[in-house]
């Protein structure tokens, strides 16, 4: 095998080092309140002072000609309250309550320059749309893309676990930084595998490596996880009680690129499932072995059954097949991969057919949505598609086939 061009490690450009903090806000509960109002403009802009970055998912504003008031009344008394414009500052909203251009025109110009997402509704991620509104929002995507009116889709609805003693969870909020949509004010440790780094020119992966750095990352992380000064309360407690990791899995399109392999091959996609597979085995593993040799995930120590059973022989009973699943299952970190749909688009290259590869996101826990390409040679189909087939393989529809279809 060739030398690899880069370090086989975990990637240094990890944001790890500057968690962001999410938060969902109810505006107009916000609005009500003045002095609700002055401690969010407080606690925001003392973030933002420390270079943290910030994104609030913004709910209640109501719907229509109302909500762009709220809206408007919303950024401007925040601003009014102490919080400058910044970059960091990112928005997110449901699609239902504002129209995409009067969402972003208002927050960017009291807020900033920050990432602005939106949530789309179920029915707008139908195929094909079922009202004259639904196309619009997505023409408003595809004509804004890459300008500073951008609002990108984030639409991934469950954080999920491959433990069965941990149930899945509600995405209410946009993480920062990568866009990972995660329950509020959670702690997510990230780091960055790019898969072209432990393949040679012709895009055969060095397994051993590729697992090596993995351990690594599951290794160090959960070092840092315990040292990491996690800037809220909220998030203080999560990362104790769920120690969760964003191993970002990136650079699917660019291995198949240097394979010279065809995207739309299906023997390509199974190959490439394959690899993924073992992706997420060697990091479950690694953490199950971790779970063993340490300490058990507090979230699976505090559910245990028996502690809500009073009769001593039931107790006896359930708490000893409690134990015998624990042995089975137990894990350190309640989630460890994280994958944008994007990661199956090689980075120099806009052909459409990589699309194909979006049933590989599906091996991840959470999903991101930051930093998308511009497809500057793709057609406004090719676009909504995409979104589509990634939404669909996000809720495992038609999960026992590797091919993503419309519901």
């Amino acid at each position: 095998m060739q030398q690899r061009k880069k370090s086989l490690m975990p990637d240094a450009r990890s944001p790890a080092d500057v968690p962001g903090v999410s938060r969902v806000v109810p505006v107009q509960e916000i609005l009500d309140s003045k002095s609700s109002l002055h401690q969010l403009a407080d606690t925001v802009s003392g973030h933002l002072s420390q270079k943290t970055p910030v994104t609030l998912t913004l709910s209640g504003t109501g719907h229509g000609d109302a909500a762009v008031k709220t809206l408007e009344m919303f950024c401007r008394q925040l601003r009014d309250a102490g919080t400058r414009p910044d970059t960091l500052l990112g928005l997110c909203l449901r699609s239902s309550s504002t129209p995409l251009r009067a969402y972003a025109f208002i927050t960017r110009c009291w807020l900033g320059d920050g990432p602005r997402f939106v949530i789309p509704e179920k029915s707008q991620m139908l195929h094909p749309p079922g009202e004259n509104s639904h196309a619009q929002f997505w023409e408003y995507l595809w004509r804004h893309r890459g300008t500073r009116w951008a609002v990108l889709p984030a639409y991934s609805d469950d954080v999920t676990t491959q433990c069965p003693l941990l149930a899945d969870e509600h995405a209410s909020a946009v993480l920062p930084g990568a866009g990972i949509r995660a329950p509020a004010d959670t702690a997510w440790l990230a780091r960055l595998v790019h898969l072209p780094q432990f393949a040679d020119s012709a895009g055969v992966v060095d397994l051993q490596a590729l697992n090596k750095s993995l351990l690594a990352c599951i290794d160090s992380g959960d070092r840092q996880i315990d040292l990491q000064r996690w800037p809220t309360r909220g998030m203080q407690h999560d990362a104790r009680a769920n120690r969760r990791m964003a191993i970002q899995i990136t650079g699917i399109g660019d291995l198949v690129k240097l394979r010279k392999a065809d995207p739309s091959d299906l023997a390509v996609l199974q190959s490439l499932s394959q690899l993924m597979k073992q992706v997420q085995t060697t990091v479950w593993n690694r953490s199950a072995e971790l779970a063993r040799g340490t300490e058990l995930l507090p979230a699976i120590a505090r559910h245990e059954p028996a502690l809500a059973v009073s009769d001593g022989q039931h107790t006896l009973h359930w708490a000893a097949r409690w134990h015998a699943a624990v042995e089975r299952c137990a894990v350190r970190h309640r989630n460890l991969l994280v994958m944008s749909p994007y990661a199956v688009l090689p980075d120099d290259d806009d052909c459409a057919a990589y699309s194909d590869l979006l049933p590989l996101i599906g091996c991840a826990d959470a999903h991101s949505f930051a930093a998308p390409p511009t497809l500057r040679s793709w057609k406004f189909k090719d676009y909504y598609r995409f979104h589509l087939r990634a939404s669909a393989v996000m809720q495992r529809r038609n999960a026992v086939s590797l091919v993503a279809t419309k519901a």
